[in-house]
């Protein structure tokens, strides 16, 4: 039994050696690289509007007065041309919704037709279920754009709808374009 137990010490004794000496030989042979200074930088999207003066944009800003009709018929249309500017580095898609603003007694938004036009086509809606979800243009970095905003009481409006108002707003929401 003595003998067994130096023969297993024995051969402990070897496969420790053999483990250190592995290991050493590992160790050597072992090296690390390292990717430093890594950096992320976003885009933005900054869109802006202005007021068409007649021959040119007017000052680009976030926001700017729209359509203001009075004695409006049933039928009638006004329409109001103004800008949108990408003043952002990348290009951005555009989105359009409108919001209304309904006070009791207001007119019936089914009866008011918006319709928006950036050069790419029409996107047209009644103010009870505008635009959804819609991209109307893409828009280069540093450009501007010219639109048309073309507003309609319809032709169906009745005496109920006189003397009656609605305000509503319309909002270009510009999302940067994935390249």
């Amino acid at each position: 039994m003595a003998i067994n137990k130096r023969v297993a010490f024995g051969f402990l004794t070897i496969a420790a050696t053999l483990a250190a000496v592995v290991g050493i030989t590992l160790a050597v042979f072992t090296d690390t690289a390292t990717l430093s200074n890594n950096t992320l930088s976003t885009g933005d999207a900054d869109l802006q509007i202005a007021e068409w003066t007649g021959s040119a944009c007017g000052s680009f800003a976030s926001s700017t007065p729209g359509i203001d009709s009075d004695d409006l018929a049933p039928g009638q249309e006004e329409v109001l041309p103004f800008c949108l500017k990408n003043n952002s580095d990348s290009a951005i898609s555009l989105d359009i919704t409108a919001a209304t603003s309904i006070d009791s007694g207001a007119l019936d938004p089914s009866l008011v037709t918006v319709a928006l036009d950036c050069g790419s086509g029409v996107v047209s809606g009644t103010l009870d279920a505008p635009f959804p979800g819609t991209t109307i243009v893409t828009i280069a970095p540093d450009a501007e754009v010219g639109c048309n905003i073309k507003q309609t009481l319809s032709g169906s409006a009745t005496n109920s709808a006189s003397n009656k108002s609605i305000q509503y707003d319309v909002v270009f929401t510009g999302t940067q374009v994935v390249p």
